[in-house]
């Protein structure tokens, strides 16, 4: 034990002090100073020694504990769980009608669909019909909305549906002032309308937008940097994975549009004039109505059913002009209404 440690014991537990004499080691030997100064100088040079070293100590602790609780912070932060603010769920739209194998799933698992329950859809659920199958929905805006077979589509928002895959068909002939536009977004992009028939189709071979009546604009998703696109009447858009895209004109009626028309929800014929008839099949079969004469006309407008019908277009023609003087036809692209008896 050297002399610096028999004149203070605590040194040993001090490493302020361990430092000073080492400090002392490498000093050059110099002419001692008397007894009484050289106490008086190691006392005060311990007493400042000590003050530094308190100091850098506590600040040495408030540092640490800055940087800890910075820490725990950040530790809350980072393991919060990720998870997103969910729009409520709402009531959207409900089934017109169904055929063949349509199912549904929410987050909840699978839900029963019911058409003739008049079943309320919610926001969430995916809808998704089989080969051979299709269903018609009626959205909260008016809009009416037909899936083709081997579609899936799923319910997003009041104002927006997803098309996943398949085919679908939408006529906002009876959408209220008060509603919302309701957008189809696609892998694709995104297909808006204004005041429109029109049919979607989203695969992985592109997207294409076929339109009877109104006009159609196609938005690129962010990442893709194709220009949008529009469409009109008797038009079809054709979008490539590649972002090109082409319209060209089609006819408004034929095969390509017979699977909506089968899923027509109907017409409510009570109290109404075959005249309102012939303009609900006209439009549900993509054509013009045109008669052949006044006489014609006249008869259209003053024959009153009784009754709804809930059949194809194409039927209700057949069962209008078979209980009245006239007969229809279906010429190019419209339907012909005459007399009976100048057919």
């Amino acid at each position: 034990m050297n002399s610096t440690d028999s004149r203070n014991p605590k040194s040993q537990n001090d490493p302020g002090n361990d430092a000073l004499a080492d400090l002392f080691r490498q000093v050059p030997a110099r002419k001692a100073p008397p007894a009484e100064d050289e106490q008086m100088i190691r006392e005060a040079v311990h007493t400042q020694w000590r003050e530094i070293t308190r100091n850098r100590r506590r600040k040495t602790w408030a540092w640490a504990l800055a940087a800890s609780v910075v820490i725990a912070v950040v530790s809350v932060v980072r393991f919060i769980p990720d998870t997103p603010v969910s729009d409520p769920i709402l009531t959207v739209a409900s089934i017109d009608k169904i055929s063949g194998a349509v199912t549904a799933f929410s987050t909840n698992g699978p839900v029963v669909l019911n058409p003739d329950a008049s079943q309320d859809l919610m926001t969430g659920l995916t809808i998704r019909s089989a080969s051979a199958s299709g269903a018609g929905l009626r959205w909260l805006n008016g809009t009416l909305i037909r899936l083709d077979e081997n579609t899936e589509l799923k319910l997003i928002s009041i104002d927006e549906i997803f098309l996943r895959s398949g085919r679908v068909y939408l006529d906002t002939l009876h959408v209220r002032n008060s509603g919302k536009e309701l957008v189809i977004s696609t892998p694709h992009g995104l297909v808006r309308h204004l005041g429109t028939q029109f049919m979607t189709q989203s695969s992985t071979s592109g997207l294409v937008v076929s339109v009877r009546e109104g006009e159609v604009l196609f938005q690129p998703t962010a990442d893709n940097r194709q220009e949008s696109a529009q469409a009109g009447v008797g038009q079809r858009l054709e979008v490539s994975p590649g972002g090109k895209f082409e319209v060209q004109p089609i006819p408004t009626w034929g095969d390509d549009w017979n699977w909506a028309e089968a899923l027509s929800p109907g017409f409510r014929s009570d109290g109404r004039s075959l005249a309102d008839l012939f303009d609900w099949a006209g439009r549900e079969l993509g054509r013009r109505v045109e008669y052949a004469s006044p006489s014609a006309e006249s008869v259209a407008a003053t024959t009153v059913m009784h009754g709804n019908l809930d059949i194809q277009p194409a039927q209700a023609l057949s069962v209008a002009t078979a209980t009245s003087d006239l007969s229809a036809r279906l010429s190019e692209g419209s339907i012909v209404i005459s007399m009976s008896r100048d057919s």
